[in-house]
């Protein structure tokens, strides 16, 4: 149907003489758009600003900060054609095709007036497959401003910072604003001879992209140019973005560097982005980061999963980053992973901390927990005296983390002490020893850390070494309390494995005073208080209760006691039917803990109402009442 259209629509014949487009029925098979001829220009030298070898693939010999012209017409203004015609709605363009890495400064068309006094849209869109694509940008212009044969219109872009790679095909071309039957304005082309292969003028009619000749047998070049600086040495980043806290830096020193314009379609899903010196950006709010600074790195937050392409010129790998005492945010330079040790070499004898957003961390001479540094990762670092870091240019292998040195074991999550992870901010915490009873605790078993109002912030599994536990900051954009406020005091406990049991633990510090975030890390020997285990048999109340769909129940075995006893733990119904028996073994004096997940023995969830559990050993008996609410 479309192309049965296309054959019949009647085409305009545009006169110089009368000023008026006629209708003309085509007398070639494939069409014939038979625009106005405009006479011939035997002196060029109107033109003569804007001449340019016509094959874009031509050798080029513009320079960095020249500016170069592309253009496929020849010189001649033969025709024109008008735009919209009394069938509707059309977009004109031409498809350029760079030879290097360009930035568009400006668009150049040569219009001809034809009607009214309307305005021109002038776009400019990326290609597929020889055709316009996605709309880069586009900019209204008033008809005041509009220059017409032989006059040309000059439209400035030099501002949208719009830059393709080389050979990466873009279009420049417009449409008129108006009402089409008052409006109308014409462009001018060349006699179209001799007949390419390229086809690179091309019109929008009837819902669909087509060239001049496919649609109308006229291989005519618009006469639209694109007036473009070279760029020089530009490369491109890509960055992916998760949902949640990171942070990310880039070896790219972007053009252009407004956040905004960095961030592109990223920019509605992301929530805030936070520079070292506390300034920050929140879309739909306002930024007050000026520019991007390839010389740090960025916190930020993401709505969900999004990937940023940062372009501009490479920052030499070798270049210096003068780094004061204290805190500092850095980039990442290599395009390498590389071991901590080997990447920061020349300030590792200054070096307090370093660290990733991943709550990871090495401290020279005490432990390493960051296998390797990584390309658009950002990280922080705290030197006790100033200095200046400068990555390597070599790229030895970074090793994998089974043959780091024993010290490295990870950060393997704990199962019983939960707390919510990357909040944005840690702390550093590294435990260098732990004393129970004269013995180090099993492999297997926990430390938590806690705030004094009882909020786990953090916590690993021990591994018979060094511990290196990321506690991490409460969050300030939301309104739960989900971490630690700074100069809270620390905390520490012990989930035994091998006995279910918390056990409390007594510090000693040999760097920070007992407070988070005081220091530029905390160093602790931890010692369990067994001297103060209970005394008596307690059974503590179920938290949460209310509850929905599990509740965790405490209880004391007492530790008078001189050898295992057996103890039961059961859960009843308001009925006094046993629903599920939790606990029923002989356990050692201590302190325990059982989480019910509202399932009966038979693994069916019960139904909401009044339980009771109660705790029996030899002639201890204690019940307590709970509420299952769904």
């Amino acid at each position: 149907m479309f192309s049965l259209l296309k054959s019949a629509r009647l085409l305009f014949v545009c006169f110089l003489s009368v000023g008026l487009c006629h209708q003309a029925v085509a007398s070639e098979p494939k069409g014939g758009k038979t625009p106005l001829r405009v006479e011939d220009r035997t002196d060029k030298s109107v033109w003569h600003s804007f001449q340019h070898p016509a094959n874009e693939s031509e050798e080029r010999t513009a320079l960095m900060g020249e500016l170069d012209t592309l253009k496929y017409d020849d010189d001649t203004a033969t025709w024109y054609l008008c735009c919209p015609d009394e069938y509707g709605y059309d977009l004109f363009n031409v498809r350029f095709t760079p030879a290097w890495d360009y930035q568009l400064k400006s668009a150049l068309f040569l219009f001809y007036y034809k009607t009214g006094n309307g305005a021109v849209r002038i776009y400019v869109w990326e290609d597929t497959s020889g055709y316009p694509a996605q709309k880069i940008d586009s900019v209204d212009v008033p008809h005041a401003h509009i220059q017409f044969y032989p006059d040309w219109t000059t439209v400035d872009f030099s501002s949208k910072n719009i830059t393709f790679r080389s050979v990466s095909d873009f279009h420049v071309g417009y449409t008129p604003l108006g009402p089409p039957e008052t409006d109308t304005v014409a462009i001018i082309s060349d006699d179209g001879l001799p007949v390419g292969t390229e086809h690179r003028s091309i019109e929008f009619w009837g819902g669909a992209w087509g060239t001049m000749y496919d649609d109308w047998g006229l291989d005519v070049n618009f006469m639209i140019r694109a007036v473009v600086e070279k760029i020089s040495d530009v490369e491109c980043d890509t960055i992916p973005l998760h949902a949640g806290w990171q942070w990310i830096s880039t070896n790219i020193d972007p053009n252009p560097c407004e956040m905004e314009s960095l961030f592109g379609n990223c920019w509605n899903d992301l929530d805030i982005i936070i520079a070292c010196d506390g300034s920050f950006c929140i879309p739909g709010v306002g930024c007050w980061i000026d520019c991007w600074n390839v010389s740090e790195m960025y916190k930020l937050h993401m709505a969900a999963v999004c990937t940023i392409q940062v372009c501009g010129n490479k920052v030499p790998t070798d270049d210096s980053i003068f780094l004061p005492e204290g805190w500092s945010c850095i980039p990442y330079f290599p395009e390498c992973k590389l071991e901590p040790e080997t990447a920061v070499v020349t300030i590792w004898d200054n070096l307090d901390i370093l660290k990733n957003d991943d709550g990871e961390f090495c401290i020279p001479g005490v432990g390493c927990w960051i296998v390797c540094m990584e390309p658009n990762e950002g990280y922080k670092v705290h030197l006790s005296h100033a200095d200046t870091l400068i990555y390597p240019t070599t790229c030895p292998p970074c090793p994998p983390p089974f043959a780091k040195k024993k010290s490295f074991q990870g950060f393997a999550r704990t199962t019983h002490f939960n707390y919510l992870g990357n909040t944005g901010e840690s702390y550093s915490i590294v435990v260098n020893s732990v004393d129970l009873n004269g013995k180090p605790p099993e492999v297997g078993d926990e430390i938590g850390v806690f705030t004094s109002s009882g909020l786990c912030v953090g916590g690993r599994v021990w591994q018979d070494d060094i511990l290196g536990i990321a506690v991490w900051q409460n969050d300030d954009r939301t309104e739960v309390v989900d971490g630690f406020q700074t100069g809270e005091q620390i905390v520490f406990k012990l989930w035994d494995k091998s006995g279910n049991k918390e056990i409390e633990l007594s510090i000693s510090f040999e760097r920070g005073d007992g407070r988070f975030g005081t220091d530029a890390y905390t160093l602790v020997n931890l010692k369990g208080v067994s001297a103060q285990q209970p005394e008596k048999f307690e059974l503590a109340q179920n938290y949460p209760n209310p509850f929905n769909p599990e509740t965790r129940i405490k209880y004391t075995v007492d530790s008078r006691q001189t050898h295992s006893i057996p103890i039961t733990l059961k859960i009843y119904n308001i009925l006094g039917q046993l629903v599920k028996t939790l606990v029923d073994e002989a356990q050692e004096p201590g302190r325990y803990e059982v989480i019910w997940d509202g399932k009966d023995e038979e693994g069916n969830d019960v139904v909401s109402g009044i339980y009771f559990y109660q705790l029996t050993t030899g002639e201890f008996s204690q019940t307590k009442k709970m509420i299952l609410i769904k």
